[in-house]
C-alpha cells in the first residue's frame, strides 16, 4: 500500500502558472512583457492566460496594443493572501516517519547530496534556519523524485536511517511538491543546507496546523526588518 496521500492542486496556483506569480510577486513594480515572463520558464500561452486571469480577478492593469505593451502588478499584497486562501501544504504528497535519531537531519542532507537527489528545507525546518520562532524540530524537506519513484527512495531510506512509519508521532516528513517547477529552481543555501524560497516559506508555513501562522507572521516581520520582505525579494 502507498504511504503517500494528497489529492494534488490545480488553477491559477497550480505549477507552471504560479512561476509567472512568482516573478511578478519578486519584482512588483516593474512592467512585464508577456516574451519576459515566458523566459521564466512557462510557455507564451500560458503567461497571456494567467495575465488574462489575473487581470479580470482585479490583481493585474495590462497594456495590450503597440510597442510598449505591458502588464504590471497592482495588488501585490491581495494575490499573496488570494494564494493563501488557495493553497495548502498538506496537498504535497508526503510520507511521515519516526526517527529516534536526533543528528539526523545531517545525514538526511549528505545522503541526498552523494545520490544526486535535490532536497529544500521548508516548512519549521527552513523557518529554523531563517527566522526561527515556534519551537518544533521535526524535519520536513521537498525531495525531487516522482511520485512513481517515490516509494522506492522512502524504502532505501529506510534501509539506511532510523525511519519507522508511525501511527502517530511522526517527526521527519518527506514531500514530494506539488510546486515541482519552482521548489528546487528557487531554494538557496542558509546554514549548509538548501532550504526553500522566503515565498515558498511563507506559503507552506502560514496555514499549518500546528503553529505554522504565527511562524509565518515571524517570518514576515524579521524580513521586513532586514530589508528583505516577502514581496519584492529574489530569496
Amino acid at each position: 500500500m502507498s504511504i503517500l496521500t494528497s489529492p494534488g492542486l490545480q488553477s491559477i496556483f497550480g505549477d507552471k502558472s504560479s512561476i509567472v506569480l512568482r516573478a511578478l510577486l519578486r519584482e512588483p513594480n516593474r512592467h512585464w512583457t508577456t516574451r519576459q515572463l515566458a523566459v521564466e520558464g512557462v510557455s507564451l500561452g500560458l503567461v497571456s492566460l494567467v495575465l488574462t486571469d489575473l487581470e479580470v480577478s482585479g490583481f493585474v492593469k495590462r497594456r495590450t496594443s503597440g510597442r510598449f505593451s505591458h502588464s504590471e502588478l497592482t495588488q501585490p499584497e491581495k494575490l499573496l493572501k488570494a494564494w493563501t486562501q488557495s493553497y495548502r501544504f498538506q496537498r504535497n504528497p508526503q510520507a511521515h516517519f519516526y526517527s529516534p535519531d536526533p543528528e539526523l537531519l545531517p545525514k538526511l542532507r549528505d545522503h541526498f547530496v552523494s545520490k544526486g537527489i535535490r532536497y529544500a528545507l521548508t516548512s519549521f525546518s527552513g523557518a529554523n534556519l531563517v527566522a526561527p520562532y515556534v519551537v518544533n524540530n521535526d524535519i520536513t524537506t521537498y525531495v525531487d523524485v516522482t511520485e512513481d519513484k517515490a516509494e522506492d527512495l522512502f524504502c532505501d531510506l529506510q534501509r539506511y536511517f532510523p525511519l519507522i512509519p508511525p501511527k502517530a508521532g511522526a517527526n521527519v516528513h518527506l514531500v514530494l511538491p506539488i510546486y515541482r517547477s519552482s521548489v528546487f529552481r528557487d531554494s538557496r543555501p542558509i546554514g549548509g543546507y538548501q532550504v526553500v524560497s522566503n515565498l515558498q516559506l511563507y506559503l507552506d508555513l502560514i496555514n499549518h496546523p500546528l503553529g505554522g501562522e504565527e511562524q509565518a507572521e515571524w517570518l514576515v516581520a524579521q524580513l521586513k526588518e532586514r530589508a528583505n520582505p516577502i514581496i519584492g525579494s529574489n530569496k
